[in-house]
């Protein structure tokens, strides 16, 4: 094509040549403007996709999430230990009992304690939920917008009841300490 071009007389190759140019110069820029390959939804947040055509629904940090799963309670058991400036956000907790007989007294509690789980003499603690299973399975204790653990606290589980046996699970978000407001447990 750029041949016929300047094989045309006088001004005309020129101007073919401009024009070429003009439609073509508008296109490489827009495309060059191009950055965001994803979704915008009507309220205009968009979902970005990674190089690896994954999708992003979410700006926050893998690296904060927080699993602890299956912990054997008998007679209680530490379900978070204190990090050095951080704190827990728990969004849900599942107990997953087994060894169910109808008594009336096999009681699971979850609290933050201050001193190491299971507690023992004297310590102050913040009850924060109670399952008592009357057959066996899972029971699922969501928190939302989550419950915080401030830094320095253990999240912890106790039963009371021999006849029952206890594994719990806690799936929540690590966070900086200053984020947590301590005083929610006086």
């Amino acid at each position: 094509m750029l041949s016929k071009i300047k094989n045309m007389k006088g001004g005309m190759g020129f101007l073919a040549g401009i024009l070429v140019m003009m439609l073509l110069i508008p296109s490489v820029a827009v495309a060059a403007g191009l950055k965001f390959t994803g979704i915008e939804g009507t309220s205009g947040n968009k979902a970005d996709v990674t190089p690896n055509q994954e999708l992003i629904t979410t700006s926050g940090n893998p690296g904060q999430l927080f699993q602890e799963g299956n912990v054997a309670v008998n007679p209680g058991a530490t379900l978070w230990s204190p990090a050095t400036n951080k704190a827990l956000i728990v969004q849900n907790v599942s107990i997953n009992t087994s060894n169910v007989t109808s008594s009336a007294s096999n009681f699971v509690s979850i609290f933050v304690n201050s001193k190491t789980c299971p507690p023992t003499g004297s310590f102050s603690y913040f009850w924060i939920d109670e399952v008592n299973p009357s057959a066996n399975g899972v029971s699922n204790l969501p928190f939302a917008p989550g419950l915080p653990v401030p830094q320095g606290d253990y999240l912890c589980a106790a039963i009371a009841g021999s006849t029952i046996d206890v594994a719990v699970s806690v799936s929540g978000e690590v966070v900086p300490a200053s984020e947590v407001n301590d005083n929610w447990l006086s």
